[in-house]
C-alpha cells in the first residue's frame, strides 16, 4: 500500500498550563516588575515569568517585554515566582520571598556555560557520572528556558505573521524534482504546521503513524520537548564539538533504553549558542521505522531566531518525508507483510516571512528574489512589453511586467523554479507561446536574460500570411459572450469598414466550437468599424468601434438578446 507523508506537530498542555489562564478569579491582584542582569543592570527581555500555587502547579505565565517588564495577575494566596531565561540562572521567589510586594525588581545572574565539559566527548544522563549528569541537567534547563519563551510567546504575545510553506516531492533514487508546490498564509499567531497531537498521544502511538493510506511525520517541536512524558522516555546529553555549529552547544536526545522500542521514535540534537545565549537550531532523525525510510532520511530541521525584544520565534523548517510502499502478499488468505520500498521522498517546510508584534517589533526574512524584462522583438533593442503576467510554477509567486517590461518577484523560498510570461490579452487567443526560462533561486536578487515574445507583426504574419499583412493593416482577434458565456449556436458576424469609394467587409459565421473566438486579417489600423452580429433575422449586437493601430490588436464583443436590455 501506498503511503503520502504530511508534516505535524506534536503539541502538550502542561498540567497546569502553558497559555494564560484564568485560575481562581477570588481576590485576584496583580504584581508588576523589572527583571534586570544582576552584573550590569541592564533589562532583560524575553524572561518567562510565572506563577504557581502553594503547591507548586503552573497558574500563569507571562514574558518580559523589551525593557524587562512584566504585569502578572495573582491570586493573593501565598503564590510563587519563578524567573528563566537562556543564558541566566533561575531565580524563585516563594510565598513570603515576595508576598505583598507587588513591584518586583528581579535580578538574574549571568548562567556559566561549562565549556570544557562540553567539548570532550558525547555524554548521557542515561550513562554519565553524577558530575557530568548534572552540567547535562543545567544545559538543558537552559535549552528549556528558550523553548519555554517561543511557547508563552505565541500565546501571550501573538504576532500577525506570514508564513510561505512548500512541498516538493522527488525521485527517491536520482534525487530529481518531481513536481512541488508552494502556498503563504497570513494572521495573527501563525502556526508553522497544522496538524496537532499531544505529546502523550505521541509516546503512545509513536512519532510516525499510518492511518488510511497516509503517512504523518509529528515533528519534535518545542511543546513535545517540554513535555514530562517525552522527558522521562529519553535520554539528554552533550554532542561533541562540531565545525558546522562553531560557538555552539549541542544537546542530544535519544529514546531511552528502557522504552519499547517497536514505536517510531526521534533522536536529535539541540543546538545552542553561547554567545549572545540563544536557540539556534534543533536537528531530528526518525529512528525504529523502516530500514528504507531511514536510508531515505527521514528527519527534518527546525531553525530558532531571537528579536530584540526577547520573543523565540521559528524561523524556517523542514522534514523529508518519504512516502512509503508497503509489499505485501496473501498467505492462507490473509495479508502478509514481506518488505517496503521508497516510493518517492517528500521535502515539505517553510520559512516565516514576516512577522509584527504589538510593540513595533518586525520580523522579516531574507529570501531571494527574481528580476527581468519582457520585450516583444530582439532581445537587444525589442519593444517593451507592459502589463505581461509573470508567475513561477506551482508557487502563489506573481506578478505584472511595467511600462518598461521590467518585473520583480520578492520574497522567493531559495529552490529550483521556472519561470513563465503570458500576455493575459492574447492569451484566450493561442496565437504565442508562453515564455518559460528555469532559474536557481538563492538568498540574492538573480537577474534572468531578458525574455523575448513575438512582434505583433510576426503573429499577425503566422495567422494570416505575408501576403495579407501589410504595415497598415492589423490582426483583429475578438471574443463574443453572452450573458458571460459564449454563445451555444452559431452566430453570424459581418464588421465593415469604409474603403475607397466603397466598403469592404469581414464576414464569417462563429460556431460555437470556437467558444465565441474569431479572427479578421487585412483590417485597416484606426479606421471606423461597424460590427453586427445576428442568428438569422435576429440582431444581437449592432455597434460601431475604432480598428487597433499596432498590427494584431483584441476587441471584445458583448451580445444581446432581441428586445433584451
Amino acid at each position: 500500500m501506498a503511503r503520502m507523508a504530511t508534516i505535524c506537530i506534536g503539541v502538550v498542555v502542561l498540567g497546569g498550563g502553558l497559555l494564560l489562564l484564568p485560575g481562581r478569579m477570588l481576590a485576584q491582584e496583580r504584581a508588576a516588575g523589572v527583571v534586570r542582569d544582576s552584573a550590569s543592570g541592564a533589562p532583560i527581555p524575553g524572561a518567562v515569568v510565572t506563577v504557581t500555587d502553594s503547591a507548586g502547579r503552573v497558574q500563569r505565565q507571562v514574558l518580559t517585554d523589551g525593557q524587562g517588564r512584566f504585569t502578572v495577575a495573582i491570586d493573593g494566596a501565598w503564590p510563587g515566582l519563578r524567573v528563566i531565561k537562556l543564558g541566566f540562572s533561575p531565580v524563585e521567589l516563594q510565598g513570603s520571598g515576595w508576598h505583598g510586594n507587588r513591584s518586583l525588581d528581579i535580578r538574574m545572574a549571568p548562567f556559566a556555560f561549562v565549556l570544557e565539559a562540553v567539548e570532550t566527548k558525547a555524554r548521557s544522563i542515561c550513562q554519565a557520572d553524577e558530575g557530568v549528569a548534572g552540567v547535562t541537567a543545567s544545559l538543558w534547563e537552559q535549552a528549556r528556558a528558550g523553548l519555554l519563551a517561543g511557547v508563552v510567546a505565541r500565546s501571550s504575545r501573538p504576532a500577525t505573521a506570514t508564513v510561505a510553506s512548500y512541498h516538493r516531492v522527488y525521485d527517491p533514487h536520482t534525487d530529481h524534482l518531481l513536481s512541488q508546490w508552494e502556498t503563504r498564509s497570513s494572521g495573527r499567531g501563525q502556526r508553522a504546521f497544522g496538524a496537532i497531537a499531544p505529546a502523550q498521544v505521541l509516546m503512545q502511538t509513536g512519532f510516525v503513524m499510518d492511518d488510511g493510506g497516509t503517512r504523518q511525520y509529528f515533528v519534535p517541536a518545542a511543546e513535545v520537548l517540554l513535555d514530562p512524558t517525552f522527558s522521562t522516555a529519553h535520554c539528554f546529553g552533550i554532542a561533541p564539538a562540531s565545525n558546522v555549529h562553531p560557538g555552539e552547544i549541542g544537546l542530544t536526545f535519544r529514546p531511552a533504553p528502557s522504552v519499547k522500542h517497536a514505536l517510531p521514535d526521534v533522536t536529535g540534537t539541540l543546538w545552542l549558542s553561547v554567545d549572545p545565549p540563544e536557540l539556534r537550531s534543533l536537528v531530528f532523525q526518525y529512528v525504529n521505522i523502516e530500514r528504507s525510510v531511514e536510508q531515505a532520511g527521514a528527519g527534518g530541521t527546525l531553525q530558532y531566531g531571537t528579536l530584540g525584544n526577547g520573543v523565540v520565534v521559528l524561523s524556517k523548517w523542514s522534514l523529508v518525508a518519504p512516502a512509503v510502499t508497503h509489499l505485501q502478499i496473501r498467505r492462507s488468505g490473509a495479508p502478509v507483510r514481506v518488505g517496503d520500498s521508497v516510493r518517492q521522498v517528500d521535502r515539505i517546510g517553510g520559512v516565516l516571512v514576516h512577522a509584527e508584534w504589538p510593540d513595533g517589533e518586525t520580523y522579516h526574512a531574507t529570501l531571494g528574489s527574481i528580476v527581468g524584462r519582457v520585450v516583444r522583438g530582439d532581445q537587444a533593442d525589442g519593444t517593451p512589453a507592459s502589463g505581461i503576467r509573470v508567475w513561477i510554477d506551482s508557487t502563489p509567486y506573481a506578478t505584472v511586467t511595467d511600462s518598461l517590461g521590467w518585473f520583480r518577484i520578492p520574497d522567493v523560498l531559495p529552490a529550483s523554479y521556472t519561470v513563465r510570461s503570458r500576455d493575459v490579452a492574447l492569451a484566450e487567443f493561442d496565437v504565442e507561446d508562453d515564455l518559460e526560462t528555469k532559474v536557481e533561486v538563492t538568498r540574492t536578487a538573480d537577474t534572468l536574460p531578458v525574455q523575448s515574445l513575438p512582434t505583433y507583426t510576426d503573429i499577425a504574419e503566422r495567422t494570416c500570411g505575408r501576403s495579407r499583412t501589410s504595415p497598415t493593416t492589423t490582426l483583429l482577434l475578438g471574443a463574443m459572450t453572452l450573458g458571460g458565456r459564449a454563445p451555444e449556436w452559431p452566430v453570424d458576424l459581418s464588421i465593415t469598414w469604409p474603403g475607397i469609394g466603397t466598403s469592404a467587409v469581414g464576414h464569417q459565421t462563429v460556431t460555437p466550437e470556437s467558444q465565441g473566438r474569431f479572427h479578421v486579417c487585412g483590417v485597416p489600423r484606426g479606421r471606423v468599424l461597424s460590427i453586427r452580429a445576428q442568428r438569422g433575422a435576429a440582431v444581437w449586437l449592432d455597434t460601431v468601434t475604432t480598428a487597433p493601430t499596432a498590427a494584431t490588436g483584441v476587441v471584445k464583443l458583448y451580445l444581446r438578446p432581441p428586445g433584451g436590455p
